[in-house]
């Protein structure tokens, strides 16, 4: 499954599993302050009258509360679900890649913002869990709305924390007899394996390559690369120099990482 964080990539930034439906979900601990590392998903769709796309969504909350103000960083990743209205043709979207909140506010357990779209989050949290809503009062449709949207607060991937090897399969799918020369990051501590100037390369069509990590347990590692000529880039690219939607997962061991490199269209 894959799992994007404050790809971010959707960067298809795709999430680790959660326990996000309310069957499986303790009683909620006393509220506390908002601060931490939030990674949660929600069903989207056009904030207009009446929708033409929906997505699933995932995002990453990174904030810090200082009072009743909050501040921190966010992204969010929207896939196409379907068309609501035929002939839509809605694609996916990388909503935003490690950029700020703004409006941060907490009024005992309730923890109200807008995210770099300018979409109004109202979300009632506790010690470890938040659920909520999402609107836009924009005209047009270039907003999106969500009737519930959920996150499980998360520990972060920070240095000198539990250390995991984390495995992933690469693909090279491209038939345009380029190789493919690619890193991974670890974008919560800026770490990248290999160093600069050294990279990975995938050389044989469609055949797999496996790379193990040793990384920060739910830091947010994404592969970036390039063809072997310089004339196209795929995920973060091969220095980390954009966004992409399905090329980002946490640290963790229990499955291994997947990502084939397309060519661009």
């Amino acid at each position: 499954m894959n799992r994007v964080w404050r790809p971010v990539a959707l960067l298809l930034v795709m999430y680790a599993p959660l326990c996000l439906v309310s069957g499986c979900q303790a009683d909620k601990a006393p509220p506390t302050e908002v601060t931490g590392l939030w990674i949660g998903t929600g069903t989207f769709v056009n904030s207009c009258d009446t929708p033409s796309c929906q997505w699933t969504g995932s995002f990453g909350l990174d904030v810090t509360q200082n009072g009743s103000t909050v501040t921190g960083l966010m992204d969010i990743t929207l896939m196409e679900d379907k068309d609501l209205i035929a002939g839509a043709n809605c694609g996916s979207i990388l909503y935003s890649v490690d950029s700020p909140i703004s409006n941060g506010v907490v009024d005992g357990s309730t923890f109200t913002f807008l995210d770099p779209r300018g979409n109004s989050w109202t979300m009632e949290f506790s010690q470890d869990q938040m659920t909520g809503v999402v609107s836009n009062t924009t005209a047009g449709c270039d907003g999106v709305k969500s009737t519930e949207v959920t996150a499980l607060k998360s520990d972060k991937g920070e240095p000198g924390g539990n250390e995991l090897n984390m495995t992933w399969r690469i693909v090279d799918i491209c038939d345009d007899n380029l190789k493919v020369k690619y890193r991974f990051f670890d974008v919560d501590n800026n770490k990248q394996w290999p160093d600069s100037p050294s990279y990975y390369t995938a050389d044989t069509l469609n055949d797999s390559f496996f790379n193990t990590l040793t990384c920060s347990a739910n830091a947010k590692i994404c592969v970036g690369g390039e063809a072997e000529n310089g004339s196209y880039k795929l995920g973060v690219g091969l220095n980390r120099e954009q966004g992409c939607l399905n090329c980002c997962y946490f640290c963790e061991t229990s499955e291994v990482a997947f990502f084939q490199f397309i060519c661009p269209s």
